[in-house]
């Protein structure tokens, strides 16, 4: 293509990847599948009339239907007969329309072709040929649309010059027609497998001229060695031309949209359903996560064995030296390479390309290992029983190995610097799932490391992992001291759960962890180890007199509660809330130890009280309440 030619393709893809492009095809698609062009059935149907009929008629597809139509008997019927036998054959493979099948960004493609080579090759594209077809399309689905009908249903056919004025000339009033207008002031489009020097054709682009007017989007013809009088016309009709073979633009097309798609995922530019329709199309992917910003792809979610196919150079040998090391197992945390000693990368999920240097934010390469399913652990000594757990192994170093073993409720992440059967030292980290389902089921996770701390033995039951690991006698936990208070988290939980009759699940990890949850946690600890807990009111305690002379009720109060040692303030119901659920405590007491009264006002009958020894002490019905005889010598 020359230059200006170039220029027109770059804006026809830019169409294609905003998923704004309509193609309309023409019979010289259907050719390389074997069927007839215009001309050719027209020569066809020709033949098969006498020497006497072949007289003074013209080989033009209109006047030989019409002669059909009106001079032979049944003319119509006949006429459909011959057509049904010439494309009953068994079509030739088309690579046009293996290509237009996974160009998904095409979403509508309007035909004149009778032919079926469209729906043979997009099993998912929806037909229209009648108004009667709208009220049953999706929204989003890919679109079919035959303006001339197609052999399926015969009255709704095109052939005859009566036919076509039928068509464009009462388009106006039809639902059908106005569908296919709004698609064509919305959307540019390419016509691929006409022939300019068809009558019919340039009739069509004189209609759709005419009837868009002002509306229009841009419109391209696709052909090869166009004459300058008919690229002239063309431009009469506002349709670009662009001296290519079909095949061959539809190639390209796909190819260069294939490789600039991805690089602006994220962006307005960008038919995100287009690219994703595509991948599936190829076989790529049928659930790939994309998480985009900036018009940068981050994650990649590919189908097994046809994921990626990454091409990196660099001229530092820190970097061959961090990949040997990597291939060869030294380590087993995933391999990061700094974008600094990289000079050119390209990142494919098998003919896309969705990445390079400059749009990846970071080479990252994760250790997948070795995966192990429905594993079982048993403690024998405190009989705790782990099951259907995911294990991973990976190889650590010369010798050693990784484990990291998980279930609905946690990941545990296990090194051993060198495999043996007996006297190997662990170490790991515990993470709760960010969704905890059940309390119980985590809560056995950190007994079983409790276990692991106190080197009990405990047997792997699996067929795969490595048979060391099978029977762990003799191994012990180095670190598990660290896990002593989180587990305690999950134990007053459970305390909890089982006192008040509730349940927590679906409880996000954070949540649990967060400062008031905690303070909360701590609350429920001591009532359960006490029956109390010590608030803090380091502050004091706000309070109001009832009357308005706090010299009456208030200080006499006070000086009472000082003799006899404890101020108490009674409440009736107390409910927390707690990670969604209601804990009802019942009524409330609160003891104050040698109460003083602070910060009187007269004015407004505020006051703080604080205990002289800074105690305080709340019971609840709960967990049994207080009597005075019970503190008066504490």
């Amino acid at each position: 293509m020359i230059e200006d030619q170039e220029h027109l393709f770059e804006k026809i893809l830019e169409m294609a990847l905003k998923g704004k492009l309509i193609l309309w095809a023409g019979a010289g698609l259907s050719m390389e599948a074997g069927y007839p062009s215009g001309g050719q059935l027209a020569e066809l149907l020709w033949q098969r009339l006498s020497d006497t009929e072949k007289q003074d008629l013209q080989i033009d597809l209109l006047k030989v239907s019409d002669y059909y139509v009106n001079h032979q008997e049944n003319g119509r019927k006949e006429l459909i007969k011959t057509l049904t036998e010439i494309f009953h054959k068994k079509p030739q493979p088309s690579d046009s329309h293996e290509i237009i099948n996974k160009m998904a960004f095409i979403k509508t493609i309007i035909t004149t072709n009778y032919d079926k080579l469209f729906e043979e090759h997009i099993l998912d594209i929806e037909v229209l040929k009648t108004s009667k077809d709208l009220t049953r399309i999706k929204a989003n689905s890919r679109k079919l649309i035959k303006i001339h009908g197609d052999l399926n249903s015969p009255k709704q056919l095109v052939l005859t010059e009566s036919d076509y004025s039928k068509l464009y000339g009462n388009g106006r009033q039809d639902p059908f027609w106005s569908k296919v207008r709004v698609e064509l002031t919305e959307k540019g489009v390419i016509f691929i497998g006409y022939g300019f020097n068809d009558l019919n054709v340039r009739g069509l682009f004189e209609y759709l001229h005419k009837k868009l007017k002002r509306h229009q989007q841009p419109k391209y013809l696709i052909a090869p060695n166009l004459s300058n009088p008919d690229k002239a016309k063309l431009e009469s009709y506002g349709i670009q031309y662009l001296d290519c073979n079909g095949i061959d633009f539809l190639t390209r097309l796909y190819q260069e949209w294939k490789t600039t798609g991805f690089m602006h995922l994220g962006s307005d530019e960008v038919d995100t359903d287009g690219l994703i329709n595509s991948l599936k199309h190829e076989g790529l992917s049928d659930a790939i996560s994309i998480k985009s910003g900036g018009g940068r792809l981050f994650t990649y979610n590919p189908v097994p064995g046809k994921a990626w196919n990454l091409t990196v150079t660099s001229d530092q040998e820190e970097f061959g030296k961090r990949i040997n090391d990597w291939q060869k197992g030294y380590g087993a945390d995933d391999l990061f390479i700094p974008k600094q000693i990289i000079n050119e990368a390209i990142l494919k999920i098998g003919d896309f390309v969705v990445g390079n240097q400059e749009t990846i934010p970071e080479f990252r390469f994760f250790r997948q290992g070795r995966i192990h399913d429905k594993v079982r652990i048993v403690f024998f000594e405190s009989k705790i029983e782990l099951e259907n757990l995911n294990v991973r192994s990976y190889k650590y170093g010369e010798a050693g190995l990784k484990i990291i073993v998980s279930d609905q409720y946690a990941c545990f992440t296990i090194v051993i610097p060198k495999i043996s059967t007996s006297n190997f030292t662990y170490t790991g980290t515990i993470k709760p799932k960010e969704i905890c389902e059940s309390v119980s089921g985590l809560l056995k996770w950190y007994d079983a490391i409790n276990a692991l701390g106190n080197g009990e033995p405990f047997k792997i039951y699996s067929k795969e992992l490595p048979k060391g690991y099978q029977d762990a006698n003799g191994g012990s936990f180095k670190n598990a001291e660290g896990f002593q208070s989180t587990r305690l988290v999950f134990q007053v939980l459970k305390e909890i759960e089982e006192k008040f009759k509730v349940r927590f699940s679906e409880i996000k990890e954070k949540e649990i962890f967060s400062e008031g949850t905690l303070k909360r946690l701590n609350e429920f600890l001591h009532l359960f180890r006490e029956n109390r807990f010590k608030p803090d009111y380091a502050n004091g305690l706000p309070v109001r007199s009832i009357s308005d002379d706090p010299e009456k009720d208030v200080i006499p109060l006070i000086n009472k509660a000082n003799k006899d040692g404890f101020l108490i303030f009674l409440s009736d119901q107390n409910n927390v809330s707690l990670l969604n659920q209601e804990i009802q405590l019942g009524k409330g007491q609160l003891f104050i130890e040698k109460p003083i009264l602070e910060n009187m006002s007269s004015k407004t009958n505020e006051m703080i009280i604080k205990s002289g020894t800074n105690n305080y002490f709340v019971f609840y019905e709960a967990f049994g309440l207080a009597t005075f005889k019970d503190h008066k010598n504490d």
